[in-house]
């Protein structure tokens, strides 16, 4: 038999073993490194860390002939148990974290909110809104991508095309779904089964039987009663910076620049040729030889157009803006 000392020892390793991976989950790998110092030059300039740009930055830099700059706000994402364990999320709202942006009062919504304001939180951290957010993972509606084509004239953005794309960042661990022609299981981005209670599989019962249940809302048709996908893998957070980005952080021909916040984007004879950006208090220029890439999110983006310039005429002069 065994001696129970060697049990005991062998259960308090295996404990100890498992609260390391999880209080510090980074513990035994390598830290992505980020920029201490950033070039004059760069052939693109990704602005904005979030989920789109983590991406954008990681895939452009595939090419190793063309350097590549990402500009985030916020810190790192690496090291933070925040941004591991899926439900601490929601404590980085309202800290420095979050952008912490709020809604204008409208009539008729938010009346039981202080001011008749809601909160709108968006991440200013490495993977953005993605590495603060619910994880769910729902695509945009078919037809809305279909309009941009029409209203552009660039079939390019048409719903067939895009799906191409959809897939190609999907790695799903869906069993009765990796088989769709919709759904992509090759990709970085893991996705899962969100959890879900008693209460959400009556909810789907019920939907069932009124005819709306749905087996992938990420399919052919978003409209019914469904379980909600997520970007979680080993039952940690995976946000579009750790999929994308953190494995592209050692290639010599990207720098990846935290705490760095672009003020404005420099524009000549109608061209952007580089931005402008506060970093460790000091304001520097940085150069772009092919592109300016804004993906500072639905706010973050605008803002910055008109800052430089970029926007309605009039409110553009009553700020006091050049443009």
């Amino acid at each position: 038999m065994l001696n129970s000392n060697v049990v005991k020892l062998s259960v308090f390793a295996v404990l100890t073993a498992l609260a390391v991976n999880l209080f510090y989950p980074n513990l035994f790998r390598r830290e992505p490194p980020v920029a201490t110092t950033i070039n004059a030059t760069y052939d693109f300039i990704v602005v904005g860390g979030g989920s789109a740009g983590s991406a954008l930055a990681a895939r452009l830099s595939e090419n190793q002939d063309a350097t590549v700059l990402l500009l985030e706000a916020g810190p790192s994402d690496w090291g933070n148990p925040m941004f591991e364990i899926p439900a601490l999320g929601l404590h980085a709202y309202d800290t420095d974290l979050d952008w912490a942006y709020a809604t204008e009062k409208q009539d008729g919504l938010f009346k039981g909110l202080k001011n008749e304001r809601s909160g709108w939180p968006r991440g200013k951290v490495l993977g953005g809104s993605g590495s603060i957010n619910a994880m769910m993972v729902v695509r945009g509606n078919r037809h809305d991508y279909d309009r941009w084509a029409d209203y552009t004239g660039d079939q390019t953005w048409n719903y067939r095309h895009v799906l191409s794309y959809f897939k190609k960042m999907e790695d799903l661990q869906i069993k009765e779904l990796r088989d769709s022609a919709y759904r992509g299981k090759d990709g970085p981005l893991t996705i899962n089964w969100m959890n879900s209670g008693p209460l959400a599989q009556k909810l789907l019962e019920a939907g069932q039987d009124l005819g709306f249940s749905n087996d992938d809302y990420n399919g052919k048709s978003m409209e019914g009663y469904f379980h909600i996908q997520n970007n979680v893998a080993n039952q940690k957070r995976l946000s579009s910076s750790k999929a994308y980005l953190h494995p592209a952080m050692e290639r010599p021909n990207l720098d990846v620049a935290v705490n760095s916040h672009v003020q404005k984007v420099v524009i000549v004879n109608k061209r952007a040729v580089g931005v402008e950006v506060i970093r460790n208090g000091r304001k520097l220029t940085v150069n772009a030889r092919k592109e300016v890439i804004l993906s500072a999110g639905a706010i973050g983006s605008p803002h910055i157009l008109m800052l430089s310039g970029v926007g309605p005429k009039k409110h553009l002069e009553d700020m006091h803006v050049r443009y």
